[in-house]
């Protein structure tokens, strides 16, 4: 007993030498510090996937040792690793069964491949995990974003969890064709990740449409959402997605802009104002607009204005809010608090138009409207 447990302490003692001697980071062998998915996960989606491991330092570059961790424990291969622009981000995509336990040894006793750019090979790591049980509609057929909403909380799924490169890969090609996979990861680290974690997100309003103004005819889907960050309470994320020939929705564009609770009610009143015109209730919505509204042109003219301007362009088929702003001062207006926003639309017979709204908060709190340009 004595003697196995002297070498049992010698082989403690004598196993990580090396790593003793590092007097310095730099002189340190490289460690995992993050893996996407983390390892033990019991939950990852099936289908494409790009699995992530990051170091604790720059890496050699085309020099990884991705090994089965036991017999066929690792998916199927679609294309070949590579780091991404921070050096130390290794990224392997794969093709992932449902109900699987894949493994990878990240470094062995055997390879060595991963190694910083001193060429200290990294300490071994084994990453396991476990992809989920097949839908009911991945059974028979269907697809995992078969559905736009569920599509895109999958996506804002991938970006809460600041995975930017894989929100880029599961994006639509005319989203790659717009940025660079860099550029995006880049933008996302600069825009998204200083928000920080997400607190609540709720659907405002969502549209699906034939047309989207300067694309060509198709379907599509916009939702806009209410969301709440650690860094930043009032915001407001429109994710724009597009059904591809498989069926699929993917996204096609994402915008995120702080707007207040004050001016999402005032953006909520323009809609429910707009939509009384869309109706063709002109003479209501002059009824429903401001005092100072009515006092600068009468109901009749108002109609007639309407009439020659608005119902030409037809149908209106989507209506997205691209900004809102607060004012306490507009030309030729009492002071007081009022929204200017402006709205991409698309009409049957106009495929691209900008509508200006402004509205002001009366004595009662609620928002009316003040003016309403077409362009």
């Amino acid at each position: 007993m004595k003697i196995k447990l002297l070498i049992a302490i010698a082989a403690v003692l004598c196993g990580p030498v090396s790593f003793i001697l590092a007097q310095d980071i730099d002189s340190a062998p490289p460690v995992v510090i993050k893996t996407i998915p983390e390892a033990g996960t019991k939950d990852v989606s099936p289908g494409e996937y790009d699995v992530q491991v990051t170091y604790s330092k720059d890496m050699t570059d085309q020099s990884w040792s991705w090994s089965t961790a036991w017999e066929n424990s690792a998916p199927e291969m679609i294309g070949k690793p590579y780091y991404e622009s921070d050096h130390r981000t290794c990224v392997l995509k794969v093709k992932l069964e449902p109900g699987k336990t894949y493994g990878w040894w990240l470094n062995s006793q055997k390879f060595h491949g991963f190694q910083d750019v001193q060429n200290h090979p990294a300490i071994p790591y084994l990453l396991t995990f476990q992809t989920a049980e097949a839908t009911a509609s991945a059974v028979s057929g269907g697809t995992v974003n078969s559905d736009p909403m569920s599509a895109a909380q999958n996506w804002l799924a991938l970006m809460d969890a600041g995975v930017f490169a894989q929100s880029w890969d599961s994006a639509a090609d005319s989203f790659h064709v717009a940025i660079t996979k860099d550029d995006w990861i880049k933008l996302s680290k600069k825009v998204r990740q200083p928000l920080g974690q997400l607190v609540s997100r709720k659907e405002i309003v969502t549209q699906t449409n034939a047309s989207m103004p300067g694309l060509p005819d198709g379907l599509y889907f916009i939702a806009q959402l209410e969301t709440s960050f650690a860094a930043l309470p009032g915001a407001v994320e429109t994710v724009t997605l597009a059904r591809q020939t498989d069926g699929q929705w993917k996204v096609i564009s994402y915008l995120i802009r702080p707007r207040t609770a004050e001016q999402t009610a005032a953006v909520m009143a323009a809609q429910a104002w707009l939509a009384g015109i869309d109706a063709g209730n002109y003479a209501q919505s002059w009824t429903d607009a401001a005092e100072y509204f009515q006092g600068a042109i009468t109901q009749d003219k108002w109609v007639v204005a309407l009439e020659s301007v608005r119902k030409p362009l037809g149908k209106m088929t989507i209506r997205t809010v691209d900004s809102a702003v607060t004012e306490t001062q507009m030309p030729g207006a009492p002071d007081g608090k009022y929204v200017v926003m402006q709205f991409k639309t698309a009409y049957a017979d106009k495929s691209s138009a900008t509508e200006t709204v402004t509205v002001e908060q009366d004595k009662n709190g609620n928002w009316k409207a003040d003016g309403y340009y077409i362009k």
